[in-house]
């Protein structure tokens, strides 16, 4: 897997290369038009001091900070996808960071098939105006062996290793979530407890959230919730070593096993028409036909995103799952908070009783 700087990315498109783009688009003349104008006779200046320097011609890039800006520019770049025609070969592209991922059965393949595809990656780069920062290029070898000497690499945020063991973002998140409760504890004895859940919701829940449906099944997530559970008890008073399950459900705030558990529910809900039922696999009545076919995986390790997405909505009760999606969200939310689970499989092997309806 390749990761790729762009160096003032938005700053470097051309304007007469991104028309004929869009021209190629099959957008109208008058379409084009508009675009022209709005890209064309900009000026920009600097001030120092209260001195401002003379006016000059923006001659390239597309306005940032605008709403059109990255659209524009997600049109320029769009045609380098096109570059992965060959199998096991795939691009993704996101605004500026561009992730390039090559798989082969060995790897003096994957070292040929990777070469052709980071070759024609730079090709395009140079033919289009655009530069790469050589010193933040990454580059990371995944695999299940020779991957330790590979250090990991940050890709929107989120930091990955060689193996999938989320250990380094783990590392990551309960460092940035350490400093966080660090704030909390200073704000406590100057601001009301609503105020410290604001702060929560905010700085706290949003950082646990982010990419929880990659890193959340992982048992380095249990270093994470270690420090979710100390913010928890700052907030409600309690010591160092009590017990906060009781306080998570005062607060009404979700552990992070819960945020988790969620989040695959949530996902599953949306993704329901394109998942496979038992009732597709087997021509007779079973009494789990309306669970969703779990795939069989030999290792823990080799569990991924979907087979948790699956398993925890076959534990969900048939008068949970036939709710619209905007209740269903809601059901889930008021139930994971009263529950308060400390693991996965603390949700998984919980008994749902009928008087719950």
């Amino acid at each position: 897997m390749s990761l790729f700087d762009l160096t003032k990315a938005f700053d470097c498109v051309s304007h007469e290369l991104l028309i004929r783009k869009l021209a190629k688009y099959k957008f109208d003349a008058t379409s084009i038009a508009v675009i022209r104008s709005y890209l064309n006779d900009r000026t920009q200046y600097v001030t120092l001091n209260s001195l401002k320097s003379k006016n000059a011609a923006v001659k390239m890039g597309v306005p940032q900070g605008s709403v059109l800006g990255p659209i524009l520019f997600l049109v320029f770049i769009n045609d380098l996808s096109s570059l992965s025609t060959a199998p096991h070969q795939y691009l993704t592209l996101f605004a500026d960071d561009t992730t390039a991922l090559t798989t082969a059965d060995s790897k003096e393949l994957l070292s040929k098939s990777s070469e052709k595809l980071l070759s024609g990656i730079t090709q395009w780069f140079t033919s289009n105006g655009l530069s790469t920062n050589e010193l933040k290029n990454q580059s990371l070898l995944l695999g299940l062996h020779d991957t330790d000497k590979s250090p990991p690499v940050k890709l929107l945020g989120i930091y990955i290793d060689g193996k999938l063991t989320w250990a380094e973002h783990a590392l990551y998140l309960s460092s940035k979530l350490s400093k966080m409760n660090y704030i909390i504890r200073n704000l406590k004895p100057r601001v009301t407890k609503q105020v410290l859940l604001q702060a929560y919701y905010g700085y706290i829940h949003s950082t646990l959230s982010y990419a929880v449906l990659c890193w959340g099944h992982s048992v380095h997530a249990a270093k994470v919730f270690s420090v979710q559970r100390k913010c928890i008890r700052i907030i409600d008073n309690r010591k160092y070593r009590d017990c906060c399950r009781t306080s998570f459900t005062k607060l009404n705030i979700l552990t992070l096993p819960c945020i988790y558990i969620f989040t695959c529910l949530t996902h599953a809900k949306k993704a329901l028409p394109t998942l496979r039922k038992n009732s597709d696999k087997y021509h007779y009545n079973v009494r789990t036909k309306n669970n969703l076919v779990e795939d069989y995986y030999r290792t823990v390790k080799g569990r991924d995103i979907n087979y948790f997405m699956k398993k925890c909505y076959n534990a969900l009760p048939d008068y949970i799952r036939d709710l619209e999606e905007q209740q269903f969200r809601k059901t889930i939310r008021v139930f994971l908070g009263a529950k308060a689970f400390y693991s996965i499989d603390e949700y998984l092997n919980y008994k749902f009783d009928d008087s719950e309806q």
